[in-house]
């Protein structure tokens, strides 16, 4: 069974994205026609055309889970969680967003994605979002920790994942003691 989630960009997203690059265009029209093409302005204005492009690089397009994986399709970067080593995979709110700091990538031009730091928990996520609602963070069970946004949130939470030796359920952590039969 293989289910594929699209993401949907909001609206604060798409006016960012309109505003940078009506700017981007606008230090162009400066720079070529004002400045008359000098050297200084052109090296200038091409830097920030390469981190355009290498931020258009990393746009995330869908989520495609499956039997045996979940995975997050950018346009170049492609990111596999197996189900089996999923741990905790749950909502998260607006607010609790709005705590991260971008340590590298967008927040805002065609989404919000790269690396993401929480100075409150301390650790760093790995954001694959187009829009500040409908947020899912999933862990797994190496300590990484995703934030991806999809049209469906409750479908990708609650959707079926095979039985392992730990507790998968939706909305639960996985138990962190082990079992050790006693031998008699």
């Amino acid at each position: 069974m293989e289910k594929k989630y699209k993401y949907r960009y909001d609206r604060r997203c798409r006016r960012i994205t309109a505003a940078l690059l009506l700017i981007l265009a606008g230090l162009f029209v400066w720079f070529h026609f004002v400045l008359g093409g000098d050297y200084l302005p052109a090296w200038g204005l091409f830097f920030v055309v390469c981190i355009i492009t290498l931020y258009i690089l990393s746009i995330p397009r869908y989520i495609l889970l499956d039997d045996a994986a979940l995975e997050i399709h950018c346009i170049v970067d492609l990111t596999r969680i197996h189900i089996e080593d999923i741990e905790l995979i749950r909502r998260i709110e607006r607010s609790e967003f709005r705590r991260l700091w971008p340590l590298l990538g967008s927040y805002g031009f065609w989404g919000y994605y790269g690396y993401y730091f929480s100075f409150r928990e301390w650790t760093l996520y790995k954001v694959y979002a187009a829009e500040r609602n409908n947020l899912v963070l999933i862990e797994d069970i190496y300590e990484d920790t995703y934030i991806v946004s999809c049209d469906d949130p409750d479908g990708l939470i609650g959707s079926p994942r095979p039985e392992t030796g730990r507790d998968t359920q939706a909305h639960g952590r996985a138990d962190r003691e082990m079992t050790v039969p006693q031998s008699r």
